[in-house]
């Protein structure tokens, strides 16, 4: 998950999927050490949360009320 420090949205998609016990990685966007990740990834908004699939790509949910009607539908 693709998230700030002070995001009101990332802390509730966080509690989210930590409530749902779904494990993650928390790559935070506005440390300059994760600038070309968050580039590469081509994240502009946050939380945004990456989802392998079995195909090896993955879905991509952006924002906090995306990312609870993906945990919903599980």
């Amino acid at each position: 998950m693709f998230a700030k420090h002070t995001c009101p949205n990332c802390k509730t998609g966080k509690m989210v999927v930590d409530k749902a016990g779904i494990k993650y990685e928390t790559i935070f966007a506005d440390e300059p050490e994760n600038r070309e990740i968050t580039l590469k990834h081509k994240v502009t908004r946050v939380p945004t949360l990456f989802v392998p699939t079995k195909e090896g790509g993955y879905e991509v949910f952006e924002n906090a009320m995306n990312i609870k009607a993906f945990i919903e539908r599980k």
